[in-house]
């Protein structure tokens, strides 16, 4: 598994030097940092299309429709 992730991000250009790594157990904090982390991810990228979006456009998957005025005198 460590190579497939070392070729993928040397093809996205990234590259982590080989070396001795500590290998450590997995805890429920560990868990609970990838959750958040993708949580963050996904905060991050509603926030970058709502600034990117003209500010009278209405948020995707939604549409506008026109009200009605309730009130009749």
């Amino acid at each position: 598994m460590t190579d497939t992730i070392t070729k993928q991000l040397a093809e996205a250009g990234l590259q982590i030097p080989k070396g001795r790594r500590r290998k450590t157990e997995l805890t429920l904090f560990s868990a609970m940092s990838e959750a958040e982390s993708v949580k963050l991810v996904s905060d991050f990228e509603k926030l970058a299309i709502s600034i990117s979006r003209p500010r009278n456009s209405p948020p995707t998957g939604t549409t506008r429709t026109k009200r009605s005025s309730a009130r009749s005198l």
